[in-house]
């Protein structure tokens, strides 16, 4: 729920941008400054939120996450001035960036032996709140107008406080299961970095061909397919369900029949499937290829989180900021090269370059090592009575 909450933020500030632009006349530049704004600060600050936490136990500071991310896109329905909007994103990314290091860490130790299951239903929670948030934001500027955002800090608010009142309980609980979750206690279990850049590259491969696919689909749906506009956003739609779906399968599929089989099966399927989808012209295979990029590109984002946090295991929270926070920040600096790709080339090349992407997914997924006790089924799993 908290995840939800949160990512419902960062998922209504672009929609928020077109009434932004008719409300104050702003340019697209200075309202695309906007996102740019959340994101940069979110994405940068997550890692240094995510080291703090690993030092000192804070999870009350996921409820205050919330607050700021829910009080910050609140803030912009009754400003008018462009900067103090600036500093009004700026809040929301230091709310995003303070709630998902603890609460991603805190996600992997309560799941205990089934934590493939368990960060699959917390990382689906982004995928939910970034697929509501526009949705939300529109129907309050239509019906309410600008003070309308006053809604995103309520729902906020009440998230908060449910959080706040379970907070202490879910952190014993925990610190119970942190064996179970991790391995081993902290200090027993080296550190492994060069394992955890692997994880961190593909993670970075897979960011930048989402967060492009997602600007792609629908044009390529208009401009080489020659579809509409609605049928390019149908296709986008296609995308994201499928790709939340496959959050959810695998990583329960994970817990089944290992992390590593996950990942290379996932990474396996994600490079051929891209370069069918640049070269097809055929707007049926087409909607089926998007389905199944979607369930092969995100099939194994909680299982590379885990695995990312498996090779830190002293440093939970640091993992979790990087995986969590800089590969946003990737997909979007990558995502204009792209587009001038697109402008010189044209959109099929733009898409070649994410199939050769993908490959580079590929590459680095299979020099990932074997996570300790990988592919051992849990008894919870197995319907062990014990």
């Amino acid at each position: 729920m908290g995840h939800i909450s949160t990512d419902i933020n960062q998922g209504a500030l672009p929609a928020l941008l077109p009434f932004l632009i008719a409300e104050h006349g702003l340019t697209y530049t200075s309202a695309a400054g906007l996102v740019f704004a959340s994101n940069l600060v979110s994405s940068v600050v997550q890692p240094l939120f995510g080291h703090l936490g690993d030092k000192v136990e804070k999870p009350q500071l996921m409820c205050v996450g919330i607050l700021l991310a829910s009080g910050g896109i609140s803030l912009m329905g009754f400003l008018d001035n462009y900067w103090v909007l600036f500093f009004s994103a700026m809040i929301t990314g230091v709310g995003v960036a303070l709630f998902h290091p603890e609460g991603s860490k805190l996600a992997a130790y309560v799941s205990g032996e089934r934590k493939g299951e368990g960060m699959s239903i917390f990382a689906v929670g982004g995928n939910i709140g970034f697929a509501v948030g526009p949705i939300i934001c529109s129907a309050l500027m239509l019906g309410i107008g600008m003070h309308g955002t006053v809604v995103f800090v309520c729902q906020g608010a009440v998230v908060a406080t449910l959080l706040l009142i379970k907070v202490k309980a879910i952190h014993a609980a925990a610190m119970l299961q942190k064996t179970a979750a991790i391995g081993l206690a902290d200090g027993e279990q080296k550190d492994n970095w060069p394992a955890f850049t692997l994880v961190s590259i593909s993670m970075f491969c897979r960011a930048i061909v989402n967060t492009c696919l997602n600007t792609f689909i629908p044009l390529f749906w208009v401009y080489v397919l020659a579809q509409s506009v609605t049928a390019g956003n149908a296709r986008l739609t296609v995308f994201a369900a499928a790709g939340a779906v496959a959050t959810l399968l695998g990583g329960r599929l994970a817990d089944r029949i290992g992390f590593s089989r996950v990942i290379m099966i996932c990474s396996v399927a994600s490079a051929p499937l891209l370069f069918l989808f640049t070269f097809n012209r055929s707007p049926l295979v087409a909607t089926v290829l998007v389905a199944f990029i979607g369930l092969a590109m995100s099939g194994c984002h909680s299982t590379l989180i885990v695995a990312g946090q498996s090779f830190l295991p002293n440093r939970l929270g640091l993992a979790s900021g990087v995986l969590y926070g800089l590969t946003v920040s990737v997909g979007g600096i990558a995502a204009p090269g792209v587009g001038l790709i697109a402008d010189n080339f044209g959109i099929p090349s733009a898409l070649l370059v994410l199939a050769f992407v993908g490959v580079l997914a590929l590459v680095f997924s299979a020099l990932i090592p074997k996570l300790p006790g990988d592919g051992i089924v849990a008894p919870a799993l197995r319907g062990d009575k014990k």
